[in-house]
């Protein structure tokens, strides 16, 4: 302890009646200083990663909500115009806490539930389109069928001419589905955009779904058979976005008395 003590004298003498050594000195204990300080530094930023995605997902969510219901699209796929004031659709971030992608019915568990409002006559999207609809929900949690499912269909539209039709699953393969209900008359081409029809009780109109792969004449030549590329990738979803279309219990009531 005395050898240490006199050599940490010896040392502090050097240094400060030196000036090379003391530069030197300097500019090692900067550069220690410098990692540690980028080590901490990249620490917290780790610990607060979560808290910062999340803010995020709530920005993106309220961002998205605006862009489904205050401004209307026209013309081009830029353009937007103002139009009713009112919200007709809400978003709610959620994360993908587990998913199937072999059953027939193919779902999506996700880490929200009735405590955050959520219901079964919501749709689920991410940033890149469809992925599900709300089926059960318990306190926490929200089960969704996914888009890979034999019971999800979803009206649809082909962007470049303005052609309605259904999309399905056909339980084949897990990053197409199926479009029908187009004639054999109307221009269909690979690569051609589809997107939510207007008719949709659980999708914005317009949310993309998938393009055109391939296509086929079925039910002795009369309307296509449209095989389409999905845009979102099911098995790697990891956040997603809870739709809930504001007005769609007064529609369902009001559309419920013709039953």
């Amino acid at each position: 302890m005395l050898f240490l003590l006199l050599e940490a004298v010896a040392l502090t003498l050097i240094i400060s009646n030196l000036p090379y050594h003391k530069s030197v000195f300097f500019n090692s204990l900067q550069g220690v200083n410098g990692f540690v300080y980028a080590k901490v530094e990249k620490s917290t930023k780790y610990l607060f990663l979560k808290r910062m995605n999340d803010s995020l997902l709530l920005e993106n969510a309220r961002l998205r909500a605006e862009l489904y219901t205050t401004f209307k699209k026209v013309k081009s796929d830029s353009l937007y115009t103002d139009s009713v004031k009112h919200l007709t659709y809400f978003l709610k971030p959620a994360y993908v806490v587990n998913n199937t992608i072999d059953k027939r019915n193919n779902y999506l568990t996700l880490d929200i539930g009735q405590e955050k409002g959520v219901n079964t006559r919501m749709g689920v999207i991410s940033d890149k389109g469809i992925a599900g609809v709300i089926k059960h929900v318990s306190a926490n949690y929200a089960l969704a069928i996914s888009v890979l499912s034999y019971d999800f269909r979803v009206n649809a539209r082909i962007v470049e001419n303005g052609e309605i039709g259904s999309v399905s699953w056909d339980g084949r393969y897990p990053d197409r589905l199926v479009l029908k209900d187009i004639p054999s008359h109307i221009d269909v081409q690979v690569g051609q955009k589809i997107v939510v029809g207007p008719y949709s009780n659980f999708f914005p109109e317009n949310t993309p779904i998938g393009h055109v792969e391939s296509y086929e004449l079925v039910s002795g030549g009369s309307f296509y058979k449209i095989y389409l590329h999905l845009n979102v990738n099911i098995k790697n979803l990891r956040m997603v976005y809870v739709v809930e279309k504001i007005n769609i219990l007064e529609q369902s009531e009001l559309e419920g008395l013709e039953k």
